[in-house]
Formats: structure tokens, C-alpha cells, sequence
């Protein structure tokens, strides 16, 4: 019984898992981008939800860091692009994310209907994408 209860107290202490993953050296390691795009689709989905417009700007998104921190992060650290303002459109093929490095390289994308898909880099060039806030006049 002793035995039990200290390792149930040892557990909660150091926790079970669910948080960062964490590199070789201990330190936590960036998500990678398709879970950050899949992050931002469930933000856009609960900002649709309650009615709201989309984020038009990183300031935006200080409401949702807690409940999206992938998406946040690395929106932040800019391994992700979002063509602010834009929402999720059931049926729309257009991207509205992607990963910063899929134009030279390919990569991944969130589209317009919460899909979270992996493009070449002559695919996303091709592909339709929606215009940003910061090209909205």
C-alpha cells in the first residue's frame, strides 16, 4: 500500500505525459507545422462557433493562446502564415494557412474548409489562395 501511494504522489508530481515533446536535450520541441495548421482550423472553428469574426491581426489571438498554443507559437516564431481575417468556408479549397516553407519547398496548408493537407511546392503555387487583411483595402 505504501509502495502504491508513493508512486500515485511521485506521478502527479512529475505529471503522465500531455505536455511538450521534448528534445534530446530536455528542452520543449516546436509542433510540427501540420498539428500548429490543425491547431489554427479548431480556433477558426470555435471563432465561427461563437459568432465572431476571424483574427485580423497576431494581436488578435491573445484570446485563444490558452486553448490553441500550437497555433499561437508558431504563428509567432512565423513556421506558419495565416491570411488574417480569413474563416473557415465549408466546401472551399482556398488556402488560407500554410506553412512558411511551401512555396520553395512544398509543405503543409490549411484550406478554407478546415482541411489540413500536405502540398508540393508547384501544387500551393497553383492552388487559389484567400487574401490576407494586410492586402484588403
Amino acid at each position: 500500500m505504501r509502495t502504491w501511494m508513493g508512486a500515485a504522489v511521485l506521478a502527479a508530481a512529475v505529471g503522465c505525459g500531455g505536455g511538450a515533446p521534448m528534445n534530446s536535450s530536455g528542452g520543449a520541441t516546436n509542433p510540427p507545422a501540420k498539428d500548429a495548421l490543425a491547431d489554427l482550423g479548431n480556433m477558426l472553428e470555435s471563432v465561427a462557433a461563437a459568432k465572431q469574426r476571424p483574427p485580423g491581426k497576431q494581436a488578435d489571438l491573445g484570446q485563444y493562446d490558452a486553448t490553441n498554443p500550437a497555433a499561437a507559437a508558431a504563428l509567432a516564431r512565423k513556421e506558419i502564415i495565416y491570411l488574417w481575417g480569413n474563416g473557415l468556408q465549408p466546401g472551399s479549397t482556398t488556402v488560407i494557412a500554410y506553412q512558411a516553407a511551401a512555396e520553395q519547398s512544398g509543405g503543409w496548408v490549411l484550406l478554407q474548409d478546415g482541411t489540413v493537407k500536405q502540398m508540393t511546392a508547384d501544387e500551393f503555387k497553383a492552388a487559389p489562395k484567400a487574401v490576407g487583411t494586410a492586402g484588403k483595402k
